[in-house]
């Protein structure tokens, strides 16, 4: 692999961060699931798409060489809030109708 190669990661908001040198990522906390670009590339990819991933991640610390990604969290937190309210909301509109049902039977019981 080319040491001299230089890289870019997406950082947030698809900041641009860079250029970087093999040795300026470990500073960064990359890992296969950062999103990286360098020349001949058309767009940004996962760096676990380079094919020289495993020669990057080889020279990175172990313990920087984690998944820090907390978005994976929020869309699981959200898939299960989305689930929970598809059963809860019909149940409650169900109860508000029987409610209304009942209030409008009493008026006119009178």
């Amino acid at each position: 692999m080319d040491d001299t190669r230089v890289y870019y990661l997406k950082g947030e908001n698809g900041r641009k961060i860079g250029p970087l040198k093999v040795t300026d990522l470990a500073k960064y906390n990359v890992s296969r699931y950062t999103y990286i670009w360098r020349e001949g590339f058309k767009d940004y990819v996962l760096l676990s798409e380079l094919p020289e991933a495993d020669v990057l991640l080889s020279k990175i610390p172990p313990s920087d060489n984690i998944k820090t990604d907390s978005g994976c969290g929020l869309e699981v937190a959200g898939l299960i809030l989305g689930i929970a309210a598809s059963f809860v909301v019909p149940f409650f509109w169900f109860f508000v109708v029987c409610l209304v049902i009942y209030i409008i039977g009493k008026l006119f019981k009178n």
